[in-house]
């Protein structure tokens, strides 16, 4: 029975302190590729950051199959402190419905440490519209 209420008062503490640790990620800036537009080469980011503090997102696109690549970055951008969507244009050539396009994306705010380097794979259908 004293194990069983020793896991019970660890659990506890475990789940009291997991809050703390998701509030202090808040303060962190992220960044991941949410689609990329094979019609134009634009690459859809979501990111988030503090609340107040401005971005800079770089975006470095490659086309696999025509071995193409673009670059393209936003700046200026308002950290709410929530997920939000940006769209940041490349230079990269239109690509083919379907084609393997792999996008790096990298993120600093101010006020922060140039953060967090995500690479996201992306194959999708192109916006035809």
């Amino acid at each position: 029975m004293k194990v069983l209420s020793t896991v019970g008062v660890l659990s506890a503490v475990m789940l009291a302190a997991a809050p703390v640790a998701q509030a202090a990620d808040a303060q962190d800036a992220n960044a991941g590729v949410f689609k990329v537009s094979h019609v134009d080469g634009s690459v859809i980011i979501a990111y988030d950051c503090p609340k107040g503090d401005k971005a800079t997102i770089t975006v470095q696109v490659k086309d696999k199959k025509k071995d193409d690549s673009g670059k393209g970055k936003a700046e200026n951008l308002e950290c709410t402190g929530k997920p939000t969507l940006t769209t940041v244009d490349t230079d990269l050539d239109d690509a083919e419905h379907g084609d393997p396009v792999t996008a790096e994306v990298s993120i600093s705010a101010t006020g922060n440490v140039p953060v967090d380097r995500k690479i996201s794979d992306y194959m999708g259908s192109a916006d035809d519209a």
